[in-house]
């Protein structure tokens, strides 16, 4: 029961982390954070656009939201399904195609596939 709890505190520091992030985000393009290794290396990482592009979605405007980062935009249902995973794994593991999406193979996966995109996205 303690490891559930760590887990809710743990899920409710970032998602108090993320709602700072959009409200800022909401307020001025000014307070987005620099990408660092864009500023080191000049070139765009798998993640470029995300701030921007979720405060596209806040605004309700998809279209601006997919052309700044179409990879991110397409992994949000993904990210959402992990999350339900890590937080009560047991209602995943009773929807066998859901059980699939949340194994390390598939996460795995998501890493190569992510680097593949910032390689993409730079040629």
């Amino acid at each position: 029961k303690s490891l559930f709890l760590m887990k809710i505190r743990i899920v409710y520091l970032l998602l108090g982390i993320l709602f700072l992030c959009l409200l800022a985000c909401l307020i001025d393009e000014r307070w987005m954070l620099p990408c660092l290794f864009h500023r080191l290396t000049g070139w765009d990482c798998p993640l470029c656009g995300g701030q921007r592009m979720l405060r596209a979605l806040l605004h309700a405007d998809f279209r601006a939201a997919f052309a700044l980062n179409p990879f991110l935009m397409c992994s949000l249902p993904l990210f959402a399904v992990w999350l339900v995973a890590y937080l009560r794994p047991s209602s995943i593991k009773k929807h066998p195609f859901l059980s699939k999406i949340c194994t390390d193979r598939i996460f795995f996966l998501y890493l190569f596939v992510a680097l593949l995109w910032g390689i993409w996205r730079n040629l």
